[in-house]
């Protein structure tokens, strides 16, 4: 199964039952993948799955592309409105 984020920072934090029932569902899994080092980190630790059946895969972002340029002029009109859209 894959772990996205919302399903452990806020469905699994509505209450006990839905915790213990996260909590049972990432455990009995073959696999858990976690889509980010801080979700790793939590599968792990506070849900103690076993890091042998938990794999970090990052959502697909070449960090050496898309990283923050501060000292960069912004290759954007700030005249115009700009929209961004991201789908599979």
């Amino acid at each position: 199964m894959t772990v996205h984020g919302g399903d452990l920072n806020k469905m699994a934090k509505k209450g006990p039952f839905y915790k213990k029932q996260t909590k049972k569902i990432l455990q009995d899994a073959a696999h858990v993948i976690a889509v980010g080092p801080a979700l790793y980190d939590e599968i792990v630790n506070e849900y103690e799955v076993r890091d042998a059946k938990v794999s970090l895969l990052n959502m697909g972002v070449n960090r050496h592309t898309f990283y923050p340029r501060t000292n960069e002029a912004s290759p954007f009109d700030s005249d115009h409105k700009h929209l961004l859209l991201q789908g599979t």
